[in-house]
């Protein structure tokens, strides 16, 4: 990873985060709570965008 992004407050957050809401969910799996799926789903989709965001800060806006 570029030094641009780890210093990028929003993206590592985002990374982050996803741990979190991913030791959540599965938390509630072994607990048998059925919310987990929601947060599984949470955290890919803050997966995503934060991957989107690095790639973004990685690559410098450029388009190939």
């Amino acid at each position: 990873m570029n030094y641009k992004v780890l210093k990028d407050i929003k993206a590592m957050s985002g990374f982050v985060s996803t741990i979190k809401l991913s030791a959540i969910a599965v938390a509630l799996a072994i607990f048998n709570i059925s919310y987990w799926v929601i947060f599984v789903i949470l955290s890919i989709l803050v997966l995503s965008l934060s991957v989107f965001k690095a790639d973004k800060l990685y690559n410098g806006n450029k388009d190939n």
